[in-house]
């Protein structure tokens, strides 16, 4: 039987402490024999208290207990966000000084994500638990350390790790001349949204059809049903992560190297780097997004500052149908549609989670997305200029509001 939740009351003071063992016990699974006082309810990041949702599996959920103990209860200690809610018995014990061991915690984060869990939403955790035994929770200092989890890239993560799950691909290719690629990514797969995607194209169709095709939900922007290439290098940067091949066996990429770009530049690219062009930083993905066979070939050799013929051939591209939508109706309505469009289907087949996984083959594929939600400092990143301004805006005048409350 679920328990009932239990009313949760601001902290007053004096502000009481935090023991290391309340937050070690699953939510939810509390003896109440201490009194109906003897909870201990957390709010932290975008507020909610420990969820008490368990896994399909029947593990514990990853963010209801292995995540949120063990970073708190091992990793910060010292300060407290302001959303911090706590009852506690009154024969709560005397909490003792917990030291965090950031190595252990990376260690154990590791080797938790490797088991394929994820949350389910995005979480910034500021940085909480004891600062010695006789100090009471407070706000988070301006020097404290702050960890946050990006929670949207581990729940898109986990829709191609889960066991049980696939990706069915196709390999195709056609003429330039009769197809240009920025039609075929608008008019046959269609737009990022599949509900407004142009009609005809095979996103729209999913959409329209996501019953009858044997989808379990209606897709959305995330679940759009089907991935393809945005260009003819992110073709060649996909086939070499998903299908394992070699710069130098692989057209496109043969056709680089002949036109003179250099191999460790072209392979550097692969992970979408942001590169100076014109005197500015932009995104490689970006710049060479929905360029013809040679237009694409023209842009890199200008990126690359080189020169040289350029060899001709055809346009190549790799598709995906997305795991929410594998069902045998939908591999025949993707057939159809590309067959239609004079795009011709040279290898075809599928790949597992368990290979996914551990081949790492979607981390690569969204390098660019899990190197900024998770690797790289904020000083390396590039936002765009209008967005750092509109940022800078946003927190001055936060802090404002904030000094003149104060």
């Amino acid at each position: 039987m679920r328990q009932e939740k239990q009313p949760v009351t601001p902290v007053t003071q004096p502000k009481p402490q935090v023991t290391r063992s309340q937050f070690q016990q699953p939510a939810g699974r509390r003896s109440r024999s201490a009194g109906s006082a003897a909870v201990q309810t957390v709010k932290v990041g975008l507020g909610g208290a420990f969820p008490r949702r368990r896994s399909r599996r029947g593990g514990r959920n990853f963010a209801t207990h292995e995540l949120y103990s063990w970073i708190c209860s091992e990793l910060i200690r010292g300060h407290a966000t302001p959303t911090l809610r706590a009852r506690r018995p009154a024969t709560q014990s005397t909490p003792k000084s917990i030291k965090a061991d950031a190595s252990a915690m990376y260690s154990r984060f590791r080797m938790l994500s490797r088991s394929g869990a994820a949350l389910a939403g995005g979480v910034a955790l500021s940085a909480y638990l004891l600062h010695q035994h006789t100090a009471p929770i407070k706000a988070a200092e301006p020097d404290a350390h702050i960890f946050v989890i990006n929670g949207f890239y581990m729940a898109m993560r986990e829709k191609y790790t889960k066991p049980g799950e696939s990706i069915s691909y196709y390999l195709v290719e056609w003429d330039p001349k009769k197809l240009s690629w920025e039609d075929f990514r608008g008019k046959v797969l269609g737009a990022t949204d599949p509900a407004t995607a142009e009609e005809g194209s095979l996103r729209r169709e999913i959409f329209s059809q996501w019953k009858s095709l044997g989808l379990k939900s209606e897709p959305n922007v995330g679940d759009n049903g089907v991935h393809a290439s945005a260009s003819p290098f992110e073709a060649l940067a996909e086939r070499l992560n998903w299908m394992g091949a070699t710069l130098e066996g692989d057209d496109f990429g043969k056709a680089m190297l002949d036109a003179g770009i250099p191999k460790d530049k072209i392979m550097a690219w692969t992970k979408d780097p942001q590169v100076e062009f014109e005197g500015k930083k932009q995104s490689l993905f970006d710049m060479l997004e929905d360029l013809d066979y040679d237009d694409c070939l023209k842009k890199a050799q200008e990126i690359a500052g080189v020169s040289g013929a350029r060899p001709a051939g055809k346009m190549q591209a790799f598709v995906f149908i997305k795991p929410h939508a594998v069902t045998a109706e939908a591999k025949a309505l993707a057939a159809k549609k590309l067959a239609a469009a004079g795009i011709t289907i040279y290898k075809e087949g599928s790949l597992g989670a368990a290979q996914i996984e551990k081949e790492k083959l979607i981390d690569n594929h969204y390098y660019a997305i899990a190197n900024k939600a998770s690797l790289s400092k904020p000083k390396e990143l590039n936002p765009p200029a209008p967005k750092q301004a509109r940022n800078a805006a946003q927190f001055s005048a936060r802090n404002s509001a904030r000094n003149s409350v104060q």
